[in-house]
C-alpha cells in the first residue's frame, strides 16, 4: 500500500509569540490614549509593565513587523509638541482610521497607510501623482 506523505504548510514566525502579545497590549493602551504608538512609547510601556529591555523591545518589534503581526507606518502628529512632525507609528493589523466627515471633507478610509490626511496633504499627494483620485466614492 502506497502511503502518501501529506505536508502541512507551516508559517514560521521569527518574533516571540508572548512578546508579540505584549506589543499588541502596548499598542492598544497607547492608541486608547489617542497617541501615536511609536517606538519610544512602546518601549517605555513594555519596560514599565513587563520589565523588557529597550533593545529587546526594538528587536522583537522589528521581527513582528517582518512577520506581519504589527503594521509600521509613517504618521503625522496633529497635537501637542509633535504637531506636523512625521513619526514612525505601529498599528495592529486590520485597524483603519477614517478622516472625520464634514461637508468639505467626505469620509475616506485610508487602508494602505492607515493614517489621516488633511485635505491639503491629500491635494498635494494627488498633484504629485502619489495617489490616484478615487471616483465613485459616496
Amino acid at each position: 500500500m502506497n502511503k502518501e506523505v501529506m505536508s502541512r504548510v507551516v508559517k514560521k514566525r521569527q518574533a516571540d509569540p508572548k512578546v508579540v502579545q505584549y506589543v499588541w497590549a502596548a499598542i492598544e493602551v497607547i492608541r486608547n490614549q489617542k497617541q501615536i504608538a511609536n517606538m519610544d512609547r512602546i518601549s517605555k510601556y513594555l519596560s514599565r509593565v513587563f520589565g523588557m529591555h529597550p533593545k529587546e523591545t526594538a528587536r522583537q518589534l522589528s521581527l513582528a513587523v517582518k512577520d506581519g503581526l504589527v503594521v509600521e507606518t509613517l504618521t503625522v502628529g496633529c497635537k501637542g509638541s509633535k504637531a506636523g512632525i512625521e513619526q514612525e507609528g505601529y498599528w495592529l493589523p486590520g485597524d483603519e482610521m477614517v478622516r472625520p466627515e464634514t461637508k468639505l471633507n467626505p469620509p475616506v478610509v485610508l487602508e494602505s497607510r492607515k493614517e489621516v490626511r488633511t485635505p491639503q496633504q491629500e491635494t498635494d499627494l494627488l498633484t504629485a501623482g502619489v495617489l490616484e483620485e478615487r471616483n465613485g466614492m459616496d
